[in-house]
């Protein structure tokens, strides 16, 4: 049977999405929830089955484990609350940085810029806050007018000096973040939220 999601990296990032829009009516959340999945990109089948569905169009047997839109919540709510129960603190963090909003991502850049500043030959906090929550993302997806030089003339810190803590803060991230993926992985597998490893070998060679 399909996973839900491609890899657990998708599901984080929907999870913290879904997560972030307020308990609502059944048709406000559907519009939500269409919003979130378009953003995804690529789908497969059962999430392009599951978007038909919520679109409306309901030839054919939408799969998607019997979960309607709520459910779906409730399914991110276990995806959110496995990060917290199930990772290291800094682990946690690297995750709420790179996909929590708002509160929980604020706390977490804050926590993550003091534990690593004494890695890091810089006396700015605000410096560093920048940094880690710049440099979590994916160079696409950063802030365009959070540059080194902006940051710089914010706080005063040497654009060097900034690139070089840049280096370090992004190799610090993904190893946490990579070690978290690597724990929660096999219970999402298990527990059918993302495809195994043959299922997504199955989508690609049915995409070629």
């Amino acid at each position: 049977m399909d996973g839900i999601f491609r890899n657990t990296q998708q599901a984080l990032s929907v999870a913290y999405l879904v997560m972030a829009e307020p308990a609502r009516e059944k048709m406000a959340f559907r519009l939500a929830l269409i919003r979130i999945i378009e953003s995804i990109g690529t789908l497969n089948r059962r999430q392009a089955a599951f978007l038909d569905y919520l679109y409306g169009q309901k030839e054919g047997t939408v799969n998607f484990e019997g979960l309607s839109p709520l459910e779906i919540r409730g399914q991110c709510s276990m995806i959110t609350a496995a990060v917290a129960h199930h990772t290291k603190k800094a682990e946690q963090a690297a995750i709420w940085i790179r996909h929590a909003r708002d509160h929980d991502k604020k706390v977490a850049v804050i926590w993550m810029a003091r534990q690593l500043r004494a890695k890091l030959n810089i006396t700015s906090t605000d410096a560093i806050r920048y940094l880690v929550a710049e440099q979590s993302l994916p160079q696409k997806e950063r802030d365009p007018e959070k540059t080194f030089k902006y940051i710089s003339e914010q706080t005063g810190v040497p654009v060097r000096t900034l690139e070089r803590a840049a280096v370090t803060i992004r190799k610090h991230l993904r190893q946490l973040e990579n070690s978290a993926v690597d724990k929660l992985t096999p219970m999402f597998v298990r527990d059918g939220v993302v495809a195994s490893e043959e299922e997504q070998r199955y989508e690609v060679d049915q995409s070629i």
